[in-house]
């Protein structure tokens, strides 16, 4: 595609035909475990390749065990070179999350053998009941992002295993969008990926800016970039604040997405654009601080899920509001105690101020709410809290309402990203109230997570429902696991998309 996101995305094509005459370096099939039937069309496969599938389940080397591995050499005359046999886990229960991690390991292993096209069975769970243009669409999704891999900064030599072109196999016309949405979808998440993985010193948010512009230019989308003056004119003292200890200047990305004949209110997308965060003149322990770079992950999901939303042609206005800033302790830095004043003139009380992420989202929320959206959905890698509630996996979900919530939580389910819900109790909101000024921005370990989503749920207000995804969990991982990949995940993009889809034109 012309308007690919990332250089690094394989090509996607369809392929039509049995299975066997699939000419490809390998084709990947699933197998679910415990069971010794073969799919129609893999059992056909088996025979033309004398067996060999039947073979190696008979030996027990292979299980079908979720994720599990095997590759025959099979030379077929016109047909695959190899066959990568990859387990699908128990039939029962079995999900097109699954699906998209079965993929991912298969896309992984074959990768780090240095193969640079594979082929796919669309169906490669055949019989799980998933229909055709949702597993083409995560079969693709999942393939891509277990190749993935962040190497731009690396010399030649080590570019070398990529996966650059991805076959799906199956009836062009049962696929419909699938592949085309998959690769979408796949695209927009190395987007993100991208631009979290990418070092501080590369993605200031001047670059970032102008990421997003390319980005919008690319989708069309519409996009204004506000600078400090325009930051100060509009009263955003909160990112102000945070913004003051660093020598890059903040920009405040707006990303407008209206499509034709769009008269709806619009949904509003608020990420955190912490570029990079030292925690300011509460300075972070050492260890680790160079994932920090990361810390602007929700904003990557937001610019990334309103890039998706347009190339897919989406029924639903967006607006997508990302505050982008560096949080350091240089010296104009806000300090412990000081006081800063929000665009809707709340004043706020610093106690830490490494906890800034919750300062931004305030003004970027507030700023939000002058387009009248019909909801507001923020995500941030927010609270070290949240980690310590859910572990790395799952994102903390919280909303003012249980229709919301409920939605979300099915968009959850969808892409496979898991979220929980929080609660948000009256005393909660007590906590976040400042000695010295209306709030503090924080209250302690007790409860931080929710205490800093009661924070963000006081400039959103009580007319317009709002929902809060904290992310700092799942933004990033130290290990490959189904489809998430070392280093920045892309972590939200997939939810927010399926939300976006499944969202009904809000109510004008």
């Amino acid at each position: 595609m012309k308007d690919d996101l990332s250089p690094r995305l394989p090509s996607v094509a369809v392929s039509g035909g049995p299975l066997s005459a699939v000419k490809t370096p390998v084709l990947v099939v699933g197998l679910f475990e415990g069971t010794g039937d073969l799919a129609p069309e893999v059992a056909a496969l088996d025979k033309a390749v004398d067996g060999k599938i039947r073979a190696v389940l008979g030996s027990g080397d292979f299980t079908g065990k979720p994720d599990e591995t095997s590759l025959l050499y099979v030379g077929a005359a016109g047909g695959p070179e190899r066959i990568c046999l990859v387990g699908l886990g128990k039939k029962k229960g079995f999900s097109s999350d699954r699906l998209k991690a079965a993929a991912a390991a298969a896309a992984r292993h074959l990768k780090g053998l240095g193969i640079h096209t594979i082929a796919l069975a669309h169906d490669l769970a055949a019989g799980s009941g998933i229909p055709g243009p949702t597993a083409a669409r995560e079969v693709f999704v999942g393939a891509a992002l277990g190749a993935y891999s962040f190497s731009s900064l690396k010399k030649a030599d080590d570019k070398k295993r990529t996966v650059d072109r991805i076959v799906i196999c199956g009836d062009p016309s049962a696929l419909a969008d699938g592949p085309r949405h998959g690769r979408i979808i796949a695209d927009s998440v190395y987007l993100a990926r991208d631009l979290a993985n990418t070092p501080a010193n590369l993605m200031t948010p001047t670059i970032l800016a102008a990421r997003a512009v390319d980005v919008a230019e690319k989708c069309g989308l519409s996009i204004e970039v506000l600078d400090r003056r325009k930051i100060q004119r509009l009263g955003m003292g909160a990112f102000l604040g945070v913004a003051r200890g660093s020598a890059e200047p903040p920009a405040l990305i707006v990303i407008k997405y209206l499509p034709p004949g769009h008269k709806k209110s619009p949904v509003a997308l608020v990420g955190k654009g912490i570029t990079f965060d030292s925690g300011g003149i509460s300075l972070k322990p050492v260890e680790n601080m160079g994932a920090m770079k990361t810390d602007m992950s929700g904003g990557a999901a937001v610019l990334s899920a309103v890039a998706a939303a347009a190339r897919m042609k989406l029924p639903i206005g967006i607006i997508a509001v990302i505050p982008a800033t560096e949080n350091m302790p240089g010296p104009g830095a806000t300090k412990p105690g000081d006081v800063l004043v929000a665009m809707d003139k709340t004043t706020i009380e610093v106690i830490t101020t490494d906890a800034e992420g919750r300062l931004v989202l305030a003004d970027g929320i507030a700023y939000a709410k002058r387009f009248e959206p019909a909801l507001i959905l923020d995500i941030a890698t927010l609270t070290g809290s949240a980690v310590i509630a859910l572990g790395k996996r799952v994102a903390a979900l919280f909303a003012s309402g249980d229709d919301l919530l409920e939605r979300i939580r099915q968009a959850s389910r969808a892409s496979g990203e898991q979220v929980w819900p929080m609660p948000l109790f009256d005393h909660y909101f007590e906590q976040t109230k400042g000695e010295v000024a209306d709030l503090r921005n924080a209250t302690g370990r007790d409860g931080g997570s929710i205490t800093a989503a009661a924070f963000l749920k006081r400039f959103a207000g009580d007319t317009i429902p709002w929902a809060h995804l904290d992310i700092a969990g799942t933004a990033r991982s130290n290990k490959d696991y189904g489809w998430v990949t070392k280093g920045a995940t892309g972590w939200g993009v997939m939810t927010l998309v399926e939300f976006l889809q499944g969202c009904d034109p809000p109510k004008g």
